[in-house]
């Protein structure tokens, strides 16, 4: 594997993350901007949760092993025609909250994944 399959999502999910990074035009997947090779590392693409009694939860909505760049790229596709506070953004995981949810994207907003 290139460094693209995503961390404990299923096989399907696995191979789309491989299928992403593999697409790519080489010369974004060998350097970064600054001339240096790049190095793919794990980043979780999150969003707001909904209000609660103790403040807003994080969900978790993709767990990815790329360039920041890449996922930060992914995240603002996501995000695109949502409301803010409605958008995804990308964290490190050593970032998360202890009590973050997990739970696939829902791309289109209309409720069913």
């Amino acid at each position: 594997a290139n460094g693209a399959a995503t961390n404990g999502g299923t096989p399907a999910e696995e191979a789309a993350a491989e299928a992403a990074w593999a697409a790519l035009p080489e010369e974004e997947r060998a350097l970064g901007a600054d001339g240096r090779p790049r190095q793919p590392a794990v980043h979780c693409i999150v969003r707001w949760g909904e209000r609660g009694v103790s403040g807003r939860e994080v969900v978790v909505v993709q767990v990815t092993r790329a360039p920041l760049d890449v996922v930060k790229r992914r995240a603002a596709e996501f995000s695109a025609g949502r409301a803010r506070g409605r958008r995804f953004w990308v964290l490190p995981p050593e970032k998360l909250p202890p009590n973050a949810r997990y739970e696939a994207i829902d791309v289109d907003g209309d409720g069913d994944g």
